[in-house]
C-alpha cells in the first residue's frame, strides 16, 4: 500500500444524487494537506466521518470538519453508502457492501447502475 505524505485530492460522487456521466458537475472535491495514511485508510476515514458526522473522533472528526468546509450549502445527505464513488488522487473506488472496489481512474472508469 502507498502511504501519502503530500496533498491528497479527493472527489466524492453520491450515487443517489449524481449522474456519473456528468461527473464534472456532480458531487464535490477538495484537497487535504499532510495526511500520513494510505488510500484505503482515507476511504475508511471518509466513510466513518460521513456516517458518524459530529460523533466522529480522531482522524474521522478532522475529515468531517474538512468535508463541512466544502460541502454544498444545500446538501442535506452526506453519508457514504453502497454505490457511492470516491476518487483519491486519481484512483476511483466504489463503496461495496463490505469495503471498497477499485473501478478505474478519474479519467476513465466504469459506470455502474
Amino acid at each position: 500500500m502507498t502511504t501519502t505524505k503530500y496533498r491528497v485530492h479527493i472527489h466524492i460522487w453520491y450515487q443517489a444524487f449524481c449522474n456519473p456521466l456528468d461527473a464534472a458537475n456532480c458531487g464535490f472535491k477538495w484537497d487535504v494537506d499532510s495526511w500520513d495514511i494510505d488510500r484505503y485508510e482515507i476511504l475508511e476515514t471518509l466513510f466513518e466521518a460521513t456516517n458518524l458526522q459530529d460523533q466522529a473522533t480522531g482522524k474521522a472528526a478532522k475529515m468531517w470538519d474538512l468535508i463541512n468546509e466544502v460541502n454544498p450549502p444545500k446538501r442535506t445527505h452526506t453519508s457514504l453508502s453502497v454505490g457511492d464513488v470516491v476518487c483519491v488522487d486519481g484512483n476511483v473506488f466504489r463503496c461495496e457492501p463490505t469495503g471498497w472496489r477499485v473501478i478505474g481512474t478519474e479519467t476513465g472508469w466504469e459506470v455502474v447502475g
